[in-house]
Order: C-alpha cells, then structure tokens, then sequence
C-alpha cells in the first residue's frame, strides 16, 4: 500500500514540500491572520525567514508578541510586526441570538 502523496500521477516518487521550497520573498509584504499558533504561525515564520515582512494579525496581543519572539529569536534579522485589535463582541452576539432562535 502506498503513502498519500508518495507518488505523482505517474508513479513516480514525490519529494515531500519543504519551507526550503518557498522562493525569496524579499519586498514583499503579507498580513497573516491567527499567526500565533498552528498554520497562520508557520507561514509566518517560513516568509520571515524567506525575506518577506510579516505583519502577524491576532485577537490576542499577548499571544502575538510571543509569537514574534519565537520567529525573530530563529530568525534575528526578520521584519514581523503584530497588529492587533481586539475582537470584536458583536458577531458572537448575533450568532447567540440565531443560535438561541432554532431552539
């Protein structure tokens, strides 16, 4: 049996993507939304270490600046900034209300 994503469309092998992969991402500019943790923290810091200036965009403020830390502590001369604002109640709060409305 093979391995999901072992083998391309002909059978022949496939290398496993790497963040060696992405190209150099010097000058350009990405906002990534929930960069302190899982994927959104990943990207952020495979495009920081590639070049790129990362603007991480997080709910939480103090989860953001520790994530820019860990990326700037592996990758000392990386421009990541944290944009934060705080969430904002009011969508939870209709969500609620159609949730409730159902019952």
């Amino acid at each position: 049996m093979s391995t999901p994503g072992a083998n391309g469309p002909r059978g022949q092998h496939v290398r496993p993507w790497t963040d060696t992969d992405v190209p150099d991402q010097r000058g350009k500019t990405f906002i990534v939304t929930g960069a302190n943790s899982g994927l959104g923290f990943e990207a952020s810091r495979v495009l920081a270490g590639r070049g790129a200036r990362v603007v991480l965009a997080c709910r939480d403020l103090a989860k953001a600046q520790a994530a820019r830390r860990r990326i700037t502590t592996r990758t000392p001369d990386a421009q990541c900034e944290v944009a934060f604002r705080a969430a904002d109640p009011r969508p939870l709060r209709r969500a609620r209300a159609v949730r409730s409305y159902g019952t």
